[in-house]
């Protein structure tokens, strides 16, 4: 095979991956329904009206848009959302990283030495990854750990060539993380290069001072994004940071490591919910972070044989794989808590499975990298295989003798995850598990045996097996569905629709009380689905043009959520009045009720001594509210305030103000007036100005030699 051709199975994985998607399937797992659908529909309707989403006016009242993480209102990924329905569009976005995640990690073990076969086992493993798989429920940050091995190489690339126009390139690969905007991934990526780089063989320093310049290019480049993230983070729940108890919410519990070796021991939530290793997940928590961690023996073995090795590079992937793992155990690790008070903004982030991706992608290169020596000593990768065979063998063996406190930890996470499997089932999908892969390294043992004889057919063996496993693998724990209560009217709407009395916010309180209780047809997972559908989940009201008197986002407000909960001992129908709710909605009697308030608070309104004097919206967009009013007395929007809001009174700029539930508000004299509200985000045009600038160097960067004299 020609070298530029083992880029090909890397490409060839994902296309797999995608074969449901081809015949209408769409994911339905997590966020991808209730809180991608709605934003990024959103997002694409205002792009193609011809102007930015700055505010999103169906959530508290109001909240920023653009500003909020993961909006990626400049990425353009999120341009498929103008060409194919919402469920289609986002499917799509997740299945079209696949090969981005491949290829990238192919390019990635090339620029670590690594040769065409070893980079293509690294580009497979990775893209097929049960860690990155699983994350397929919240694209967003799907989107970035898919780009990270890119962009670790494009790093890396400036690092070694030490080149303006490398620097270019990389920070090229920064914006566009930053556009997507999880910022975690972004931070290991930053670690992971500027790591590798201060170990590479000659001129660390140098090396290491064009990673860091290609980040703060890339930051420049980004600042159109970054500045209003970063102005609005200030307000939210992240910005005094988290405990380290929140921090760490999700930790991967040290018995989760078997999912790294062993498909699914604990069973997945979907299509039926057959998982119960709740047990090893926060009490708070029915699921993990992630459902599966998967690589499988062809890569773990090799990785585990790496041992301490010599070359410096491959020390530091050893050395950021043990301490990513030790950091993903979060609250069960005394360095978890070490690492939130030295690490800078660390403690902004939470769930600490997360730090399970530079774990994958470490192991992956590791595992590559053992498979090129491997080849030479054929007979260490069949010890490894037939140790590790032996031991699994071992363990279904105990399994199959169903021990007491084995069955105790099954029926607890059965129970803890509300799954619809037996306690018999479950063990017996346990010890298929430990079978399959103890019989997988058997085979992979027999196959090193073979290679005593050629050994450079090991590599291309580790590589097929790599793609077979992780392909059938993936195609289980993606959560594929028919979708099709996807193309009728949801039955919120209706009632809800009928609910809204003239004059008032228009927005609806959901209280919480519609819970799927069983019924319906299909999957477990099509049916709740299809429950949240129809009874108006958080954010699924904004695909239908309604508002909510909450909802759900990144990176919320610490001031909207504070009042919220302030609000609550007051009462339901209290709350619902104070935030200017309109109705309510909820379940009674596993009926869909939307209960008009009586006499519901006015979305605008004069407020003087002697009653209320006239007031109407002649003009209502995101991010301008036009108003006729009757002075004087105070006038009374009941929409989010927020930085970045200002006031017009008959074309002249006057103070806008706070009142009652953190309305907008403004004096008037007495007369007949026009107001307009505008809002424009906070930081947007320094940071257009400072990516201007920054894409300037990036031109003039690419214009010259490939170094600077």
């Amino acid at each position: 095979m020609k070298r530029a051709w083992w880029i090909a199975p890397c490409l060839a994985l994902p296309a797999l991956l995608l074969l449901p998607a081809l015949f209408g399937q769409v994911l339905l797992f997590r966020d991808i329904l209730h809180f991608t659908l709605p934003q990024q529909a959103f997002a694409a309707a205002a792009r193609a009206a011809g102007h930015l989403p700055l505010w999103d006016p169906g959530r508290y009242g109001g909240a920023p848009f653009f500003a909020e993480p993961g909006t990626g209102v400049l990425y353009p990924p999120n341009l498929l959302f103008h060409l194919l329905s919402p469920a289609q569009a986002a499917t799509w976005f997740v299945l079209l990283h696949l090969p981005l995640a491949g290829a990238g990690a192919y390019l990635l073990a090339r620029r670590l030495s690594l040769s065409p076969p070893a980079a293509s086992l690294a580009g497979c493993g990775y893209a097929g990854s049960g860690y990155l798989l699983s994350m397929h429920g919240n694209p967003y940050y799907f989107a970035s750990a898919a780009l990270l091995p890119g962009l670790c190489a494009a790093l890396l690339g400036a690092a070694d060539r030490r080149s303006p126009r490398a620097a270019a390139g990389a920070a090229a690969m920064v914006a566009l993380a930053i556009f997507n905007g999880e910022m975690q991934a972004l931070f290991f990526a930053a670690i992971f290069a500027g790591v590798l780089a201060l170990c590479a063989q000659s001129q660390r320093a140098r090396g290491t001072a064009w990673v860091g310049a290609s980040l703060l290019l890339g930051a420049a480049l980004g600042a159109v994004q970054l500045v209003p993230t970063a102005m609005f983070a200030r307000g939210t729940v992240r910005a005094a940071g988290f405990s380290l108890e929140e921090a760490g919410t999700w930790s991967l519990h040290p018995l989760r490591w078997l999912e790294i070796l062993a498909a699914v021991p604990f069973g997945v939530p979907f299509p039926e919910n057959g998982y119960w290793g709740s047990s090893f997940v926060s009490q708070e928590r029915h699921l993990p972070w992630a459902i599966s961690l998967y690589l499988g023996p062809a890569l773990l073995v090799p990785a585990l044989l790496t041992g301490w090795p010599r070359e410096g590079r491959r020390r530091a992937l050893v050395a950021m794989a043990l301490a990513s793992l030790l950091l993903a155990a979060g609250n069960l690790s005394p360095l978890f808590q070490v690492w939130l008070k030295i690490a800078p903004l660390a403690d902004r982030f939470r769930y600490a499975e997360k730090y399970a991706l530079p774990v994958t992608l470490a192991l992956v290169l590791l595992a590559a990298w053992k498979v090129e020596e491997l080849a030479g000593t054929p007979r260490r990768a069949l010890l490894g295989f037939a140790a590790l065979a032996a031991a699994l063998a071992t363990a279904a063996a105990v399994t199959w003798g169903g021990p007491r406190w084995l069955d105790e930890i099954i029926a607890r996470g059965l129970s803890q995850a509300e799954a619809n499997l037996p306690l018999e089932a479950a063990r017996a999908q346990l010890l298929g598990s430990l079978l399959q892969a103890a019989i997988f390294c058997a085979a992979l043992a027999a196959a090193a045996a073979a290679a005593r004889r050629n050994a450079a057919i090991l590599p291309p063996i580790l590589l097929g097996a790599t793609f077979l496993a992780q392909g059938a693998h993936g195609l289980r724990i993606l959560s594929f569905g028919d979708g099709s209560f996807l193309r009728r009217e949801p039955a919120f709407l209706a009632p809800w629709r009928a609910a809204l009395v003239p004059g008032s916010s228009g927005r609806v309180l959901n209280d919480g009380s519609c819970r799927y209780r069983g019924g319906g047809t299909g999957s477990l997972l099509e049916r709740v689905r299809a429950f949240e559908w129809d009874t108006g989940k958080q954010n699924l009201p904004l695909l239908f043009g309604l508002r909510e008197a909450l909802g759900y986002g990144a990176a919320e407000s610490a001031r909207q959520l504070a009042l919220v909960r302030g609000l609550h001992p007051s009462g339901l129908e209290a709350t619902a009045r104070a935030i200017g709710a309109a109705a309510i909605l909820g379940c009674r009697g596993g009926e869909l009720h939307v209960t008009p308030l009586a006499s519901p608070l006015p979305r605008v309104r004069v407020v003087t001594d002697s009653g209320q004097l006239r007031a109407a919206i002649l003009e209502d967009h995101p991010e301008r509210v036009r108003i006729g009013a009757t002075g004087p007395g105070l006038l009374v929007l009941a929409d989010t305030a927020a930085p970045g809001w200002s006031a017009r009174v008959d074309g002249a700029a006057v103070a806008l103000r706070t009142v009652e539930a953190e309305f907008r508000a403004v004096d008037l004299r007495e007369g007949d007036h026009e107001v307009v509200f505008e809002y424009r985000a906070p930081g947007l045009r320094a940071g257009a100005l400072v990516s201007a600038l920054a894409l300037l160097v990036c031109l003039a960067s690419l214009r010259r030699g490939s170094r600077w004299p």
